[in-house]
């Protein structure tokens, strides 16, 4: 999704009660497929965590507070985000992982 549907799917969910967006970021989709890859260049972003953090302020923009979910990763990978999740306010949401 672009940002722009990232904030038009917040403001739409927002308009019927809604007031969460879950953000997956799966297990770094952009090494595993090549067009997942190419999308997000295409966007701008060199990564999915590059892109969950702008999505995330699109969330907000739609009045909805962006949730998280790892997705299919393994454990020594969480490690591997922590850092960058972290900057991005999610610490309350890996604290359960670690």
């Amino acid at each position: 999704m672009t940002l722009e549907e990232v904030i038009k799917v917040a403001r739409e969910g927002a308009a019927q009660g809604c007031c969460e967006a879950l953000l997956t970021l799966g297990d770094r989709p952009e090494a595993r497929w090549a067009e997942a890859g190419e999308e997000l260049r295409a966007m701008g972003y060199a990564s999915t965590l590059d892109y969950v953090e702008v999505a995330r302020e699109g969330a907000a923009q739609g009045c909805c507070e962006a949730l998280l979910t790892l997705g299919d990763r393994p454990e020594a990978r969480w490690a591997e985000a922590g850092e960058e999740l972290r900057a991005m306010g999610y610490a309350s949401t890996l604290d359960y992982v670690e």
